[in-house]
């Protein structure tokens, strides 16, 4: 599917996402949440994947990711893992072609991020592990990613809970470079992100509980720990467009970038209410809400949604102004990276309406698009 040629990026349609969500809990008992929120019909799409197709994807992946982690033991989990990584950069990246190289480097990618998200979430802090020293491992990570040859000395010096994320993250590095000679020219945006959302992560396992983080101060340190925008980063270098620095320090595309972080991980946290109470995960908004603030249910819902609302109606004005200023100045290159992000913004939408990590509560989820 080819990029849009210069000036035919054109407006966005407007959806809506309707959804309902029932299950109980040992603390608040029976919880019903429903609503709506609007959602962005990107320019591209990638259609539905069929079942063989997406079969064969995630067995690619799963054999990658036996090379690198011990999953004989947690076979389900890794599949469900493997599953939503392929929905998710497919739906985000509609231009690659089906089983190329480019695509099952995105997917590992993927896979690899949501691996590490769930150690930096939740599961190191069952172990025991502290934040200081996985801080101090996460900053071995991003070593490996500013290394052009190699990351051995951070696979010698790391512990050995971060150990495969070390060698599966240096085999994903020569992955990149092999396909792309160029590839460490687009990486100091990604790097950049990933930093961003390291830091996140870790300020919100020490600080989610403290008495004075205001909402402001949880929502923004959340939005960061979605990633979004590191997932862009990753379509961007694997599609070859350049996030330059006029692009960063641009109010504009700085503000529409926290859009595309903040609109997923409010839907994220939707749909992921149920697991997160039962895993005791911290960056979730209504958790937040209701341990901090003591916010009804449907109360909570209704503010969430409506902030959904408005962060498209600003999205949908930034990207118009942005697009403007793009066409008077010959850029094609930050009209493909708005193409990207109307992707991502919507991509989480489609994974949720069939997410095997979100199976196990009463949740109906339809996706419209008004005429």
């Amino acid at each position: 599917m080819p990029y849009p040629t210069l000036g035919s990026n054109s407006k966005l349609h407007d959806g809506i996402v309707k959804f309902g969500i029932q299950f109980k809990h040992k603390t608040f008992g029976a919880i019903d949440l429903n609503g709506q929120y609007p959602r962005i019909k990107p320019q591209f799409q990638r259609e539905d994947l069929e079942q063989d197709v997406e079969d064969g994807l995630v067995r690619k992946v799963l054999v990658w990711a036996e090379q690198h982690f011990d999953t004989s033991q947690r076979k389900p989990y890794f599949h469900s893992l493997a599953t939503n990584a392929v929905r998710l950069h497919c739906y985000n990246e509609p231009w690659s072609r089906l089983g190329s190289k480019e695509l099952d480097l995105g997917i590992k990618h993927i896979f690899w991020t949501w691996k590490l998200d769930d150690l930096l979430d939740r599961e190191a802090a069952e172990m025991g592990i502290g934040q200081n020293l996985i801080f101090a491992e996460t900053q071995k990570l991003i070593q490996i990613m500013k290394t052009l040859n190699g990351g051995s000395n951070e696979i010698e010096t790391c512990c050995d809970l971060f150990r495969p994320y070390c060698t599966s993250l240096v085999a994903l590095m020569e992955l990149y470079t092999e396909l792309f000679q160029n590839y460490y020219e687009f990486q100091p945006p990604f790097i950049f992100f990933t930093q961003r959302y390291y830091e996140a992560c870790n300020f919100i396992s020490i600080h989610s509980n403290a008495e004075m983080l205001s909402e402001d101060m949880f929502q923004y340190w959340r939005n960061l720990s979605n990633y979004s925008d590191g997932v862009a980063a990753i379509i961007a270098s694997i599609r070859g467009i350049n996030i330059t620095q006029d692009m960063l320090t641009s109010p504009r595309v700085i503000r529409i970038l926290d859009i595309s972080n903040c609109y997923p991980a409010l839907a994220n946290d939707i749909f992921g209410i149920r697991m997160d109470m039962m895993n005791g995960s911290k960056d979730n908004v209504f958790i937040y809400k209701f341990s901090q603030k003591s916010t009804p249910f449907e109360v909570a819902v209704k503010e969430v949604c409506q902030k959904l609302e408005e962060l498209v109606f600003e999205y949908k004005l930034l990207r118009e102004e942005i697009l403007e200023g793009a066409r008077q100045s010959k850029d094609l290159n930050l009209e493909k990276f708005l193409s990207v992000l109307d992707c991502v913004m919507d991509g989480h939408n489609r994974i949720y309406k069939n997410n095997t990590r979100y199976e196990t509560y009463a949740m109906s989820m339809t996706l419209e698009w008004r005429e």
